[in-house]
C-alpha cells in the first residue's frame, strides 16, 4: 500500500493558514481539497480550535510559493460517483466558473480574485495594489484572454503551413488538437470572465 504523501502549507481563504492533505476531482470536473487549520477561538481565553481536515473547492486553497506539491498532485483522486455534501447547493449565475464559490456569503470575492490570478501571468500577484481590486483584475483577465484566443486562432491557422517543413503531419495534426482544447477552454474561461465582471458590477451597485 502505498503511503500518503506528507501535508504541506496553504493559505485558507479568506486569512487562515493550514495543511493541504489530498485532492480530489469529481465527477463533473470539480476540483476540491482536503485541507486542515488551527483557529483562534472566541472569547477571553483565546483558546486554539483544531479544525480537522475538511473537504473545500480548491479555489480556497492558495499555494505557498516555494512548497512542493508534486506528490499531492500526483496522488490526485479521481471519484467515479456523486459525492454527497451538506446543506442545499447555492445556486451559480449562468457561466459562473467551478473553480470560484456562488456569488453570496463573504469569501466569494477573495475567491474570484484567487482564479483572477491564476488567469492572468504569475508576475502579477507580485502587484499588491491590483490585488485588491477585482474588478479591475476581471478587466485585466478580459483582455488577457481576448490576446491568448487571438495568439490561439494565429497559430492553428499558420501551424500546418510554418512546420510542415520539419514535423511530420501527425505531429502537426495532434498541435492542431491541441489548439482546438485550447479554443474551447479559453471559451469557457471568457465566459467565466463576463459572469464573474457582471456579479462584481451588481456588488458595487
Amino acid at each position: 500500500m502505498t503511503a500518503a504523501p506528507a501535508p504541506q502549507p496553504v493559505e485558507i481563504l479568506p486569512d487562515q493558514a493550514g495543511w493541504l492533505h489530498r485532492l480530489r476531482v469529481l465527477p463533473d470536473g470539480t476540483r476540491e481539497a482536503l485541507v486542515s487549520w488551527v483557529d483562534v477561538g472566541t472569547g477571553f481565553t483565546g483558546r486554539l480550535v483544531d479544525h480537522t481536515p475538511e473537504w473545500v473547492p480548491v479555489a480556497r486553497v492558495r499555494r505557498m510559493r516555494g512548497t512542493d506539491y508534486s506528490a499531492i498532485e500526483a496522488a490526485i483522486e479521481h471519484v467515479e460517483t456523486a459525492v454527497e455534501k451538506s446543506g442545499p447547493a447555492r445556486p451559480t449565475p449562468p457561466g459562473w466558473p467551478a473553480q470560484v464559490l456562488p456569488p453570496v456569503g463573504p469569501d466569494w470575492v477573495d475567491s474570484v480574485t484567487s482564479w483572477l490570478l491564476d488567469i492572468l501571468p504569475p508576475d502579477y500577484r507580485a502587484h499588491s495594489e491590483i490585488i485588491t481590486m477585482p474588478r479591475v483584475l476581471a478587466w485585466m483577465a478580459a483582455t488577457h484572454v481576448e490576446h491568448y484566443e487571438a495568439a490561439t486562432q494565429r497559430g492553428y491557422r499558420s501551424a500546418a503551413v510554418d512546420l510542415r517543413a520539419f514535423e511530420p503531419p501527425e505531429a502537426i495534426e495532434q498541435l492542431l488538437d491541441v489548439y482546438q482544447a485550447e479554443k474551447r477552454r479559453w471559451a469557457t474561461v471568457r465566459e467565466g470572465i463576463s459572469a464573474v465582471r457582471r456579479a462584481l458590477a451588481a456588488q458595487s451597485r
